[in-house]
């Protein structure tokens, strides 16, 4: 393949540029560019299969293809690629982060005890960005949580016996 032949008399030379397998449903054939001098390069094709479709080929010559002998090979590749850790690592980040920023709300919960003589005011405050209903709903048992546990009766008491 892609060798130049020049045939006896010197006035001739080709070159066969491919093979093909099966052309069209045709069988195998091959392709040939015909070198002659003075004139422009033609390719054409040569079918093993189908001989009568040869039309007049430049330089007059005609081509057959008798055997087609297959020389079989294979190839092994090996590669190392030591990278594909990190560009998991990052795709996994990046999945991670994806979750975070589209499925979680971000929230946020203020309480500021202010002394105010001998009362001590709780404020209790809160925000989300996302699935304010939700929020509203956990909010509300937060703070019924921190009230009860605030006036729960004998709890200062407690904390009095403790200190002393």
């Amino acid at each position: 393949m892609g060798v130049k032949t020049e045939l006896p008399g010197g006035h001739f030379a080709f070159v066969l540029t491919r093979f093909i397998p099966d052309i069209q449903g045709l069988g195998p054939a091959f392709q040939i560019m015909s070198l002659e001098p003075n004139r422009p390069h033609e390719n054409f094709f040569v079918l093993q299969n189908h001989p009568e479709m040869e039309d007049r080929r430049p330089g007059g010559y005609r081509f057959k293809v008798r055997e087609i002998v297959p020389k079989y090979y294979s190839g092994l590749q090996v590669n190392k690629d030591p990278g594909v850790p990190l560009v998991w690592t990052g795709c996994i980040l990046m999945v991670v982060g994806f979750y975070l920023a589209f499925f979680l709300s971000h929230r946020r919960v203020w309480v500021r005890l202010t002394n105010q003589g001998r009362d001590t005011l709780l404020e209790f405050a809160g925000s989300s960005h996302r699935n304010r209903i939700g929020f509203e709903q956990e909010f509300e048992r937060m703070f019924q949580v921190l009230q009860e546990e605030l006036l729960r009766p004998g709890r200062h008491s407690q904390e009095r016996e403790e200190q002393a």
